[in-house]
């Protein structure tokens, strides 16, 4: 009975990232150079989640878990790249008063990189 749950999910989430991938192809292809540059990485992390579901289904553990790095480097990556833009915009405009809170969020995301990537090995 599980194992039959278990399948119904992965199918379900295999079916989210194809329609989500849809939409984004979508969405990039009707839009300008900007747009594109603002899905690629959501359009990244959808196929990676695709990608990582159906080799959990195929039961290749290895596939997965690379699948699942590049979906965590893909959202980490536009994370600091956002906050690269809000530091540089802070500097740039003077507008000091939301250091505070973007630093916060530099150490809230070194954090988790750290959990995703820096895992210490257990016996």
């Amino acid at each position: 009975m599980n194992n039959k749950i278990n399948l119904i999910a992965t199918v379900q989430r295999i079916m989210t990232a194809i329609i989500t991938m849809i939409i984004l192809l979508w969405a990039s292809l009707k839009n300008g150079l900007m747009v594109q540059i603002f899905i690629l990485p959501f359009l990244i992390c959808t196929i990676a989640y695709l990608f990582e579901n159906i080799f959990f289904l195929l039961k290749k553990d290895k596939l997965t878990k690379i699948a699942h790095k590049i979906f965590a480097i893909s959202i980490f990556s536009y994370a600091l790249g956002f906050l690269i833009y809000a530091i540089y915009d802070i500097i740039k405009n003077r507008n000091y008063s939301f250091i505070i809170i973007v630093l916060i969020d530099v150490m809230i995301l070194s954090y988790m990189i750290k959990k995703t990537f820096f895992k210490k090995k257990t016996k």
